[in-house]
Formats: C-alpha cells, structure tokens, sequence
C-alpha cells in the first residue's frame, strides 16, 4: 500500500491435466488508506469535469465582473475649466472631484482648474477620484510708493513688487526737479493684482517763461534772427520755395503764427522764398483831413513784399484832400499817421 502497488489476482487451473497461469488482471480500484477501495477517474471524465469547472466560473465573471473590477471610463480634460461645471462633468460619468490643493495664477482665473490627476485621456474606474489644483486668480499686491524718486528708481520698486511700469508723461512741475516722479496712478497703497501698470508724471522742472511770437513774414533772414533774439527766441530750420508773393530770400512762412505763445529759447522754423516774386501793382489812396486842427503832419507807410517803407511826409492844412498813387508789390497795408497818431488804413 505504500509503494501504491497495484493489486494483481492470479488464476491457476488445470486443462488437460496441465496447470495453466493466467496474465494478471489490474484492478480499476486503489487502495483506501483506510483500509477501503476507491475507483479511479478516466482521463475522458476528467476533461469534462474541467470544462465545466470552467463554464461555471465564466459565468459568474460575466454577471459579477462589474462589481469586482469596475467599469472604466476616460478622465476628461478639466483644465481651465471652472471648479463647479468640472465637478458637473465628473459626476456625470461617475467619478468624483477631489481638490488637492489652491495656488495663485496669472494665466487662469478665480476658481478655474489648473491641473489634474490623473490626466486627461487617462482610463480609471467609476468612483475614482480627480485630484485637481485650483487658481486663485492673480496674486494681489499693495502698490509702493514711487514719487520723489527718478524712473529707473521706480521701475526696481515696481519690480520687486511684481509690478510694472506704465505709461509715462510729463509735465511741468516748481516742486520736482526734472526727471523726478510727481505723481503716480494706482496711487500708493492701493490693492491690485500682480503684474499690473503703475502709470506716471515726471517733473520737467520748473515752468519757463512764455513769449509771443513775432510775425517773420517778409523779413530776410538777419532781420528774422534780431526780431527772434529780441524775444528771447532763435531761428530754427530753414527751408525753400518759389514764391509769387514774396522776393527772393524773403520769409514766406514760418512754423509758429504770429502771436502764439511759447516758452522762451524755442526755434521758429521758417520757408525762405526762392522767387520769382510778386509784380508791382499800383493803389491810389484819397481821404480829407479833418478840420479839428489848422495843420497836420501827414505820413502814409507802405509794407508789402518789398518791406515797410514811409512814402509821405508832409505838413498839410486841415480839410486839405490828400490824394495819392502809390506802388506797391504783392499784398499787405499802407497806414496814414496824422501828428504821430495812427489815422486810418489801408489792405493793399
């Protein structure tokens, strides 16, 4: 029994007075260990058995697969999306939303996703949940105090502050001298977001004085630069032009009207004339002095594109009629002057 052994039963019987042997038969049966037989499975038996065994575990995998692995399902891309409609989402397909943590951000805005785990694309089984980190929106920040100091001063404090600088403009200012900050805007103090612009004034120091500008037209250049100097003004760029109003070398135009106000020091540029020039044309003149006085100093000046010059200059009696034919070239004005006294005039 140790040794399994099969069990062999051996025959003897006599046939024709001689004993025969018969072949031992095997036994189907094994041994018990207790002392009783058990029978043996064939191999066909066993093959049954096995694909059967199998059948029935196929079939409690299929009704019971669900509940032991779970269903999965593609992890959408949450970011940028904004925490609640990303929470909707998930649980639309089972999953749950889990916030791992908050943090500032300058590309994504308040409550918007920043990142996730797993990530977009990712397959897991319902129930699983979503780590996600959530912006903050922009970092807020105090704004320095930067006036009374210069531009690059300002653009380190703003720095430092994750700030920057903004526009910049100036102005006049008795208090700063040139090149300091007067003014700023987010004032200091104030609360904003990170990465905003402080605009500023910088001082151009003090104010300088203002003058008017005289009038240059018809004028040559040296006589231009004296009537500038004058008034505390220089000759800026010259430029020029043909011209039928104005003579060669004479001031046609310039950058700045007469009678403008501007600061002392500026240049007035001007267009000098290259010619040809106006023609001569003639004007009479006729008025009656009045009676008032017995007699008059009468002086008539002619300006046009020839200059300013006095054509009459006597003494006459009140009443008198005076009656003149002048030249003149171009346009311009011829004044009559009764005693010293402005009278009347006249547009040429």
């Amino acid at each position: 029994a140790l040794l399994n052994l099969h069990t062999f039963t051996y025959s003897n019987y006599r046939r024709n007075d001689q004993t025969m042997v018969m072949p031992p038969i095997q036994d189907n049966e094994e041994e018990n260990p207790t002392g009783g037989r058990k029978k043996k499975l064939n191999p066909r038996t066993i093959a049954i058995l096995t694909i059967a065994i199998l059948g029935l575990l196929s079939g409690i995998l299929f009704v019971l697969g669900g509940s032991l692995f779970g269903n999965e399902v593609v992890v959408p891309d949450l970011q940028g999306m904004n925490i609640k409609d990303a929470r909707d989402e998930l649980d639309d397909l089972g999953l749950v939303l889990r916030i791992k943590d908050y943090e500032f951000s300058d590309e994504f805005e308040k409550d918007e996703i920043i990142s996730q785990e797993p990530g977009k694309g990712r397959k897991v089984k319902k129930g699983r949940e979503i780590q996600v980190v959530v912006s903050k929106g922009n970092k807020e920040v105090k704004v320095p105090n930067i006036t009374g100091i210069d531009v690059k001063d300002a653009s380190y404090r703003l720095s430092e502050k994750g700030l920057n600088l903004g526009d910049v403009k100036e102005s006049y200012d008795d208090r700063y001298a040139e090149g300091i900050i007067i003014s700023q805007k987010p004032s200091a103090g104030a609360t904003v977001q990170a990465g905003t612009s402080v605009d500023v004034v910088i001082s151009k120091g003090k104010q300088p004085n203002r003058c008017s500008v005289p009038d240059l037209r018809g004028l040559y250049l040296d006589a231009a630069r004296t009537k500038l100097a004058d008034q505390k003004l220089v000759l800026g760029s010259v430029s020029k032009q043909s011209s039928n109003q104005y003579y060669e070398g004479q001031i046609m135009a310039q950058g700045v009207e007469p009678g403008v106000l501007v600061e002392e020091g500026s240049s007035i540029n001007v267009v000098v004339s290259t010619g040809p020039g106006p023609t001569t044309q003639t004007k009479t003149i006729d008025f009656t002095l009045p009676s008032d006085q017995d007699y008059y100093r009468v002086v008539i000046k002619v300006s046009d594109a020839r200059g300013e010059r006095e054509i009459y200059n006597e003494i006459r009696q009140g009443g008198d009629r005076i009656y003149i034919t002048l030249n003149h070239v171009g346009s311009g004005t011829v004044q009559v002057f009764l005693n010293g006294n402005a009278y009347r005039s006249y547009k040429l």
